[in-house]
């Protein structure tokens, strides 16, 4: 009797073991994926934080763009407007020329 109890106490305290052993695993494979979904995340905020980084810099080129785009037109502009002045500084010194020759041939 006292056989057979110690046997199904062994085989109990084995049993037992094999349990512990099984949630130890358990626990183990949960945290293990706990680690991996934190990491999945984790990547994913980072590639979300790149592709805004990303999207910052192109938005910054397009600006950068824009501006070299408005300053050429802008000195474009300025040439266009110097060109009109000399246009107009060599038609307002040939009229003042003109204007010089009738002048003196009505006076002389």
């Amino acid at each position: 009797g006292l056989v057979y109890q110690l046997g199904v106490s062994v085989g109990l305290v084995y049993h037992l073991g094999w349990c512990i052993s099984w949630v130890g695993v358990s626990v183990g494979l949960v945290y293990q994926l706990g680690v991996s979904v934190g990491l999945a995340i984790n990547w994913v905020g980072v590639s979300v934080g790149l592709v805004y980084q990303l999207g910052w810099c192109i938005i910054w080129i397009g600006k950068s763009v824009g501006l070299v785009y408005q300053l050429s037109v802008s000195v474009g502009l300025a040439y266009q407007l110097g060109w009109c002045i000399s246009w107009v500084g060599v038609s307002v010194g040939l009229v003042y020329h003109l204007g010089w020759c009738i002048y003196k041939h009505s006076y002389y």
